[in-house]
């Protein structure tokens, strides 16, 4: 496993339970879906660019 799908699988992971809690908390689904992609977008940047390049 390289460290863009180790790091993938951590914010997945992340993401998973900041909608779990904020469904707990009476969140609309919208907003959750909304939270979960922008999540989503922000983990694959963080992980290309920690990710050794191949050459």
């Amino acid at each position: 496993m390289n460290w863009f799908n180790l790091s993938l699988v951590g914010w997945v992971i992340v993401i998973i339970a900041v909608a779990i809690a904020a469904y707990r908390f009476g969140a609309d689904p919208v907003w959750i879906a909304i939270g979960a992609l922008l999540l989503l977008g922000l983990g694959v940047i963080a992980s290309v660019k920690h990710s050794k390049p191949r050459v």
